[in-house]
Parts: structure tokens; sequence; C-alpha cells
């Protein structure tokens, strides 16, 4: 049965509000829009020039495409960028949560690509936004040019320890347990995002109606079925999952995936190491 992400229309305008505080640190000219599609509004920041190639931005669980902020500037000199807040998500699209087991969120993802006038286009998530991708990618590849994909969390079993302190989190989303839950995920080494980042994470925390939607572990045949032109990058120090194991399973199912492990990165890469990500998916995109 589907649920609604926002605990109350309080809680949402709370998260719309930290939304119009996080857009003030988007430092490039951007525009919103809504899109309709059988799934529900889906919202979307527009930047960057038309004539470069598009690139289509899936951002992590539990928060929206204000993500991107330390990676826009940087994405936005190669590449038309359409950041998507994902149904479902603490963003400003319908809340209405679908299924991870079934095909809606790759079927939405379509409506959207349409919706956008994309026949094809490069795709970019990170966490549940790459697990997002991979189900897109593996469905629909004639609509992929090249894939990346960031921290998934669906590549293995996750962490107990990792699952209960992300339960702990959502339960009891205090300013203090938001921050530490942050803290357990990232790297020590990292570089630590400004503080009206994690105040915008702490909102969202505390709007937050608790997911109970599980996210299936991608078994090996759907890894082999991968475009050839994907780069998976993890963080060395991620907790989500064996980083060991996970690069294991793809080079055995997936060996025409590139693999790119980020020292001093857990598992908010793009944010933890922003220069360092930034390096390494041009090089992939092969553009310098």
């Amino acid at each position: 049965m589907s649920t609604k992400a926002y605990k109350s229309t309080q809680a949402k305008k709370a998260v719309m509000d930290s939304y119009s505080l996080m857009l003030e640190h988007w430092e490039v000219p951007f525009q919103e829009r809504d899109l309709e599609t059988s799934f529900g509004t889906t919202h979307v920041i527009e930047s960057g020039d038309k004539q470069n190639p598009p690139l289509v931005l899936l951002h992590g669980g539990g928060g929206n495409s204000t993500m991107w902020f330390p990676n826009i500037v940087a994405l936005t000199q190669h590449f038309k960028i359409y950041a998507v807040d994902i149904v479902g998500e603490m963003g400003k699209s319908d809340d209405t949560r679908l299924s991870y087991t079934t095909d809606d969120y790759p079927n939405w993802l379509g409506e959207v690509f349409q919706e956008l006038s994309l026949s094809h286009s490069n795709l970019l998530g990170t966490s549940l936004g790459a697990t997002l991708s991979i189900q897109f990618a593996i469905r629909t590849p004639e609509f992929i040019d090249q894939l990346v994909l960031v921290a998934p969390p669906s590549l293995e079993k996750m962490n107990t320890g990792f699952i209960l302190k992300g339960l702990l989190s959502a339960l009891f989303p205090t300013s203090s347990i938001t921050k530490s839950f942050y803290r357990y995920i990232t790297s020590p080494n990292s570089i630590q995002p400004p503080a009206w980042g994690l105040e915008d994470q702490v909102v969202r925390s505390k709007a937050q109606r608790l997911n109970t939607n599980t996210i299936p572990v991608v078994t090996e045949e759907d890894l082999s079925k991968l475009p050839e032109s994907t780069l998976l990058i993890l963080g060395k120090d991620d907790r989500i999952y064996s980083i060991d194991a996970a690069v294991n399973k793809v080079k055995k199912a997936a060996p025409q995936v590139t693999i790119a492990v980020i020292e001093n990165a857990g598992h908010v890469v793009t944010v933890e190491q922003p220069e360092i990500f930034a390096k390494t998916f041009f090089e992939f995109m092969n553009v310098s």
C-alpha cells in the first residue's frame, strides 16, 4: 500500500522553506518546472546551456535535488542539467511512495524523460537515486547514453548497524541524532558540509514519515545487463555494506562496468569529496 512521505502539511511547509534556503546556494542560474506524470507531479530544477548534452540527476533517499549544490557549478560547465525530485521523497514532487520491487519507479522515470523531450540522456544517480537508475537502465537501455552510479544501497545486503542507526534517526529525528547519523555514514576524513546543509537535513528528517519499503539487492544477472558505458563510484569508508564485497560482485557479474573507489569518502561521496568526484566523473565522461 502506498504511503505519503510527509508527516503533515506543516512538515512539508518546513521542508519547502528549507528547499528555498538551499537554492540560495545554487550558484548557477536555474529554473524550476513541474511535470505531470501518471505517478504524480514531478519537480525538476534545470540549469546549464541547452546546447550541451543532457544529464539527469537523481538524489538520495530522504533528500531532494538541492543536495547537488556542491556539484552544480562543475556539472553545468559541460551538461544541460535536469535535477529531478524523486516522487515519494522529501522534495517538491508528489510525495506518494512507490514500490522498489515493481516497475513503478522505472515507468515513472520513463515518463519524466518523455515530458522533458529526452529520447536519450546521460544519467547520474546517488544512493537511492543510483538504485533507481540501475532499475531504469536495465529495463530501458535505449534511454541511456552514459550511466554513473554513486553508492547504490542495492549492491549488497546492508549492514545491520547501518540499518539500526538509520531506524533510530528516523524514529527519533532530533537535531543531535540526525547529525550523529550523518557523521556515521560519512568518512571522518571527508569535507564537512556547511552548517546550513546539516540544518536542512535535520528539517527533512523531522518531516519524513518512516519509510518501510525494502530496497531489494540487485542480482548478478541484472548487473550483467548494465550498459557498457557505466561508472560505479563508491566511498572507501562507506559503512552501508562491505565495499570489497560490492566491488568483487560487480567485477564478476558486470566486467563492462568501470569502478572507482574514492578515498576519504563514505556514503555521501558527492558532498564529502566534490572535487575528486568531479574529476572522476569528467574523466569517465571524456570531458575536460
